[in-house]
């Protein structure tokens, strides 16, 4: 009698433990179902930064690191490509980092982790367009990033060949 009872016991207990387990992964575990979101590939324009006449200088980040990016700009509608490129995105690298002041600390291995672009386009003097860049391999587009760039080459209102 207490045998069949204690073996009635452990299989009630062997089922719940199952119809839990069953549970968890129909919810998803820990994540809720969803993926881990990856970061959104975006651009930013760094032409000022760049101190260089009639260049439009952008850069990006969160691209599939070492990844092709395929650069596309377009007229200010986004209807008509102006101009194209394949560039490709940055390694992760590692590097050591040390503390200032540290004497002989040993530094500490530090990871890059890599997916970002910075790519020049010249010949956009005058041109209101828009430019925005695909990961290959994600295949998401970044954000669309305006360009109002006009170079007044050197003889305009401000006689300095840079951007108004």
């Amino acid at each position: 009698m207490i045998r069949s009872l204690i073996r009635s016991l452990r299989r009630r207990i062997h089922l719940i433990g199952v119809l839990v387990l069953l549970g968890l992964l129909a919810l998803g575990g820990a994540t809720g179902g969803r993926a881990a979101a990856a970061p959104v590939p975006s651009l930013v324009d760094v032409s000022a930064t760049t101190q260089t006449p009639a260049l439009f200088t952008v850069t990006g980040a969160g691209f599939t690191a070492g990844g092709r990016v395929y650069l596309a700009v377009y007229d200010q509608m986004g209807t008509k490509l102006i101009e194209t490129r394949w560039v490709t995105a940055s390694l992760t690298t590692s590097t050591m980092r040390y503390p200032p002041r540290a004497g002989i600390h040993p530094g500490e291995m530090v990871t890059i982790p890599g997916g970002d672009l910075r790519q020049a386009f010249a010949g956009l003097c005058g041109a209101a367009a828009m430019i925005r860049a695909l990961d290959e391999q994600t295949a998401v587009w970044s954000n669309w990033l305006p360009v109002h760039f006009a170079c007044d080459g050197g003889d305009g209102p401000n006689r300095t060949g840079r951007p108004y």
